[in-house]
Formats: structure tokens, C-alpha cells, sequence
């Protein structure tokens, strides 16, 4: 997303340009998101960009179900996939049950299930 359309749309909001510019900052200083040429990326989606995984995919994720030590998730509308948390690196509030998003992630198989690894959360 442009820096300049993320500032519009929350002045539209009723927020002032300070409160927007300084909330760009806090999330830069915890390395939440970068700014890349006017342009604004959360972490996953900047490393995406920059290669940091060459062989990796990207996929759409759909959270079907929620239990103990795991979530079953459908992989790109397709397949359906065991996630374990140990083999989750994202944001906690995206893991319930209805929530989407798109990830780097490796698909495979083990003991027989297919399971996915995701590496960083890139969009929603």
C-alpha cells in the first residue's frame, strides 16, 4: 500500500497527519512494517519481495477449524492442511476459525498428513 493512500484514508478517519507519521515510526522502530520507496509492507510481505525465500511459495489460507495443538487449514481453496503452532511464524489473532490469509509457506507430507509450514504472513 502507498504510504501517501494509507495517510489519506485515516485522515479521512479523523486521524491527524502526526498521529498517522508517528504510528508508521512505532511500527518501523518494532519492525513491524517497512517503508520501501513511498510504499508500505509488513514484514512478510518486504522479505517476500526481497527473496529472502527464493524457493518458497506464496498461498491462500482459510482457517477451518481451531483445537488443541493444531488448526486445520485449506490451502488455496484445494487441500486441506494440519497447521501446529511450532509450525506457525504469524500473528496470533489470524489463527480462528473463518479468518484468511496469504503466506510463505513449504506444503508436506508427514506420518501420512498433509501439513503446512508458514514461514511469515504476508497479507490478509
Amino acid at each position: 500500500m502507498k504510504v501517501e493512500d494509507l495517510e489519506k484514508g485515516l485522515k479521512d478517519e479523523g486521524f491527524s497527519e502526526g498521529v498517522v507519521k508517528a504510528s508508521i515510526e512505532r511500527l518501523q522502530d518494532e519492525d513491524q512494517v517497512r517503508v520501501e520507496e513511498e510504499r508500505i509492507l509488513s514484514k512478510g510481505a518486504a522479505r517476500a519481495e526481497n527473496g529472502v525465500y527464493p524457493d518458497d511459495e506464496v498461498h491462500n489460507f482459510f482457517v477451518e477449524k481451531v483445537r488443541k495443538g493444531a488448526a486445520v487449514v485449506k490451502v488455496d481453496g484445494k487441500w486441506r492442511a494440519v497447521l501446529s503452532p511450532e509450525n506457525y511464524e504469524g500473528p496470533r489473532n489470524l489463527i480462528k476459525k473463518g479468518k484468511r490469509f496469504e503466506a510463505v509457506a513449504d506444503l508436506y507430507k508427514e506420518n501420512g498428513k498433509f501439513r503446512a509450514w508458514i514461514k511469515d504472513v504476508i497479507g490478509k
